[in-house]
């Protein structure tokens, strides 16, 4: 991908992307050492042909449609996502990085937890700091892809409206 390239990318996932990190509780909940994580890399629109184009300068990725419920008997667009996981991070991410801004926090996230986890094992393989260290990204994730406001934002929003009268 040219510079310009992945700088529009980076805009794009800012805006319209979600970095996540999940974990597979069934097979936590049957034994914490068995606990898989996975990584995803998504952008969702509604324009098909942007998603297309993100997948032809990738190279990767897959897109298909996201079905919700709420949206039945409504007149909404249909919604489509691209999708990417471990693989296809650890090799966009680091190019993405430099240019992201919202979503940096949660691309050097997702890119210590890839290489914390690498290859199978469900955690067995790996060291009590290396499973620490797993569960701590989680719960930053959690916080920094939390929808709504927090705390912090509500008093942030306070002061915007407080100088803005």
């Amino acid at each position: 991908m040219t510079n310009i390239e992945l700088a529009w990318l980076s805009g794009f996932t800012d805006g319209e992307g979600c970095i996540g990190v999940n974990l597979d509780k069934s097979k936590a909940m049957k034994n914490p050492s068995w606990a898989s994580y996975s990584c995803v890399l998504r952008i969702a629109n509604t324009d098909l042909s942007v998603l297309y184009y993100i997948q032809k300068i990738t190279g990767m990725g897959t897109i298909s449609k996201i079905n919700r419920r709420d949206s039945i008997g409504k007149n909404w667009k249909p919604v489509y996502k691209w999708s990417i996981y471990a693989n296809g991070m650890r090799k966009l991410l680091p190019e993405l990085l430099p240019y992201l801004k919202i979503k940096k926090k949660q691309a050097k996230l997702a890119i210590e937890i890839l290489n914390i986890k690498r290859g199978r094992g469900y955690g067995s393989n790996l060291t009590q700091q290396q499973k620490i260290r797993r569960t701590e990204i989680l719960n930053e994730m959690k916080i920094l892809n939390k929808r709504g406001l927090s705390d912090n934002n509500i008093n942030d929003r306070r002061t915007f409206i407080h100088c803005s009268l």
